[in-house]
């Protein structure tokens, strides 16, 4: 677990808790939405645009409000979290799209990083991006697919400095160095306890070994809410 502060010392920090190595991750995330202790109703975000959720098919955008967020199989897609505040509760989006950094993309990020501020005070808001594979831009091309998720990292954090005019550093999630898109089996999941502004990540890479798949283990890899920083 790490507690990461905000720029803004009144504002309440993100807090990330990780959940790496394990092979039953829906169960992981199934049972702490069982747990929460807020009564919290749950929003998710899957394969098709739900009501009130805004994108197209290669990025899905949850609605902005106080509800938990939930999406699963992030293999090479990336995440956008934003937190803000609005009559003195939390609220919250979550976003799950391809790594991709076309105009028409990006624009629908944009809306909805100007939705948040202009929902909450911007002192309020935070924003968290995570999720994809470790590469270099443009180099992997698997099933007609150009990867570039380091490029496409690198675009959202420009976006979120752009459109809060600098008052807010991102905190990023980079990939692990060791997810390459071959031993990321599970696709990272993700659950939003937005009351809290509590993340909860579930990822399990494995390397293959004897010709059996073995999950990697410390110090060649380093769990999420460690290579967690503010940008």
């Amino acid at each position: 677990m790490r507690e990461i502060p905000s720029s803004f010392p009144d504002v309440q920090p993100v807090t990330i808790k990780s959940y790496p190595g394990s092979s039953a991750l829906l169960g992981g995330v199934g049972y702490l939405i069982t747990e929460s202790h807020f009564g919290l109703k749950w929003e998710g975000v899957g394969y098709a645009l739900a009501p009130d959720q805004s994108g197209e098919d290669l990025l899905r955008i949850s609605s902005i409000g106080t509800k938990g967020k939930v999406s699963y199989e992030y293999f090479w897609c990336l995440g956008l979290v934003g937190f803000g505040r609005k009559n003195q509760e939390n609220i919250s989006f979550l976003s799950h799209g391809k790594d991709n950094t076309e105009p028409r993309i990006m624009a629908h990020y944009r809306d909805a990083i100007r939705r948040l501020l202009d929902t909450s005070d911007p002192e309020t808001c935070d924003f968290v991006i995570f999720g994809g594979e470790h590469n270099i831009p443009g180099a992997n091309l698997t099933q007609g697919t150009l990867h570039a998720s380091l490029e496409t990292q690198s675009r959202l954090v420009q976006l979120v400095c752009e459109e809060t005019q600098g008052l807010v550093n991102p905190i990023v999630i980079p990939p692990s160095e060791l997810d390459n898109g071959d031993t990321d089996l599970c696709g990272k999941s993700i659950l939003v306890e937005t009351p809290t502004r509590n993340i909860h990540l579930f990822e399990s890479l494995v390397h293959q070994h004897d010709g059996r798949f073995a999950q990697y283990t410390e110090p060649e890899y380093q769990p999420p809410h460690k290579r967690a920083h503010r940008y």
